[in-house]
């Protein structure tokens, strides 16, 4: 193995990570944590999707929680449709003219639900800061809804070492 030295930078490098690791929060995770992106995906559901999506040609119209789907719905559908008729349908009603009437394969309503899953394009972060400069710059690969996200590695005895370790490196 290649002998590694150590020079003032790296020093500087490791007092800091310190600092930070000993003052950072924990979101309310056991010690000692570890940062990840947490984001969401689309997960179609016609049947108990908590959310409702209307895409045309592809375009997504609107996607939005399902007790909010209904309003906007109508507004959506009223230019295929009399207001009056459209605002005395329920949802299903609203569905049932979109597949039946509008008789267009490009026009989609759909339920989904939006699950949450931690990002495999990072792997971990020893610091929330350094999770959230990640999200930041890199912003474009995540949904908007996406944010750090506190684990915890208190049964990896290697890495609850090594974090305290480095969390009293330096005094």
């Amino acid at each position: 193995m290649k002998e590694i030295k150590l020079e003032n930078k790296d020093y500087d490098f490791l007092k800091g990570l310190s600092k930070r690791l000993k003052e950072q929060t924990n979101d309310g995770n056991a010690d000692p944590v570890f940062w990840g992106i947490r984001d969401y995906k689309v997960i179609r559901d016609d049947s108990d999707g908590e959310y409702i999506g209307v895409l045309d040609d592809g375009e997504e119209i609107f996607m939005e929680h399902w007790d909010n789907g209904i309003d906007n719905l109508r507004r959506q559908l009223s230019c295929f449709k009399d207001r009056d008729e459209l605002n005395s349908m329920n949802l299903d009603d609203l569905v049932s003219y979109v597949e039946n009437y509008l008789d267009d394969e490009n026009f989609t309503i759909f339920r989904y639900n939006r699950v949450p899953f931690i990002s495999d394009m990072t792997g971990c972060f020893l610091t929330k800061k350094a999770a959230q400069k990640h999200l930041q710059e890199n912003s474009y690969h995540y949904t908007k809804d996406a944010h750090t996200y506190a684990m915890t590695a208190w049964r990896n005895p290697e890495f609850e070492y090594t974090i305290e370790i480095l969390k009293h490196l330096f005094k």
